[in-house]
């Protein structure tokens, strides 16, 4: 089957830069040392906080942006999925930078008090968009590690770093097993499943071949997790290069709430005794 070819850069992007050009997306690093996250990318790692116990907690809730006990940082309200309102960002709607946050962050910096961990407890139906716009303004503070926590009750968790930056390299065919080529693997969570793709093509439905279609249709009112884990399980072993693999970039729609991101993260990492990708990338899409 013929290879569907697509393009990392938009795919990540959302469509708010080109490859080529000069915005926030594209000036997220600050200089040594090292990378900071950037709008395509936070990569997810294995290790989880067992407590909310980061020097500074940020909280997202429905109404709020706020830190600690503190009085609300940004006021919420209505439709997320585009995130914080237009007038609390830097250069508009579409930007990723949230003014009072990073000012918030400023003054905990200036007064000492600021460390490279942040602690981030999300309440579970926290528009996507939304939490990659806290992650962007607290990389743009450089602040390097944050500890995700989908809410209190819940306690689900998993820490975040910044990424190692990359994208994959296209297959010289539309076989799935063909050639020395990483297999690069990126889930997109839409409202209707979850698409998967591996080297540069799309991974059909069935998830033999590259192809097109949903790779992992949603299943009545929920994603088939099951699938997806199977589909992920029986790709890796496609090669054994593919099985030593451990890396995977998750995005999705802005609206996604982030109850079934941290669904599909954990389906994708696998168990302690059957792991599959244990560190998760966190990026942007259309």
């Amino acid at each position: 089957m013929r290879s569907a070819a697509w393009r990392w850069c938009s795919f990540l992007l959302l469509g708010l830069v080109d490859c080529a050009g000069a915005t926030d997306a594209a000036r997220m690093a600050r200089p040594d040392p090292g990378p900071l996250p950037t709008a395509s990318a936070v990569a997810a790692q294995p290790a989880a906080p067992t407590s909310t116990s980061a020097p500074h907690v940020l909280t997202i809730t429905a109404s709020a942006i706020s830190m600690g006990d503190g009085a609300p940082i940004v006021s919420l309200s209505g439709d997320l999925s585009a995130g914080v309102p237009a007038s609390d960002k830097r250069g508009g709607a579409n930007d990723l930078y949230i003014v009072p946050l990073a000012d918030a962050f400023a003054r905990e910096r200036a007064g000492g008090t600021l460390k490279d961990e942040l602690t981030v407890v999300v309440a579970r139906d926290t528009p996507y968009r939304l939490l990659i716009e806290v992650l962007f303004t607290a990389g743009q503070s450089e602040i390097g590690t944050y500890h995700l926590v989908e809410d209190r009750m819940a306690g689900r968790a998993f820490t975040t770093r910044p990424p190692r930056m990359g994208g994959p390299r296209p297959l010289t065919d539309g076989s799935m097993a063909s050639g020395p080529q990483p297999l690069s693997l990126v889930a997109m969570i839409v409202k209707a499943g979850i698409g998967l793709k591996a080297s540069g093509g799309n991974i059909a439905p069935g998830c033999d071949e590259v192809g097109a279609g949903l790779s992992i249709p949603r299943r009545g009112e929920d994603h088939d997790l099951e699938a997806l884990g199977a589909c992920v399980a029986k790709v890796k072993a496609l090669k054994p290069e593919w099985a030593a693999e451990r890396e995977v970039v998750v995005t999705a729609s802005g609206a996604t709430p982030f109850h079934e991101v941290v669904d599909v993260v954990e389906t994708l990492r696998g168990t302690d005794a059957n792991p599959l990708f244990p560190t998760v990338y966190f990026g942007i899409a259309k």
